[in-house]
């Protein structure tokens, strides 16, 4: 294994030559453990990467895209409720909320900028001074 770890040759080869290895000799009983034990002693970042299998692979790609995902899902969702919040108050502070001052609101995906916008709402004296045009 740590020689196909550090041959000269390219990943996909890599994950071949690891594939044929583990799918043509593969070892039971005793030879098992003792290869088990030979490996976690010398184990190798390589070689830890060459023995995920191509399932092992895809499924962890798939959970860094689900992370991902999940992340960029979660800043809209939070965004949305800041956004929410911040048109509740307005309409508190000022009164009904203007459809165009609703959409330019929509268009802002930032909740620190949300955040900030609800902020000054008391602070300010006018819809206008919160500067969000119009």
């Amino acid at each position: 294994m740590t020689k196909i770890a550090t041959a000269p040759i390219r990943e996909h080869q890599r994950l071949l030559l690891m594939n044929c290895v583990e799918t043509y000799l593969p070892l039971k009983g005793r030879d098992a453990e003792e290869y088990a034990s030979v490996v976690s002693a010398q184990e190798t970042p390589e070689i830890r990467a060459m023995q995920m299998t191509w399932a092992d692979k895809i499924e962890a790609k798939g959970i860094v895209k689900g992370r991902r995902e999940g992340r960029k899902e979660g800043r809209e969702e939070g965004a949305d409720r800041v956004r929410s919040t911040v048109i509740r108050l307005i309409g508190q502070r000022f009164g009904d909320v203007p459809a165009p001052l609703q959409k330019r609101l929509a268009a802002i995906r930032s909740v620190d900028r949300l955040s900030t916008i609800a902020g000054r709402i008391f602070e300010v004296q006018s819809i206008e001074e919160l500067g969000l045009g119009g």
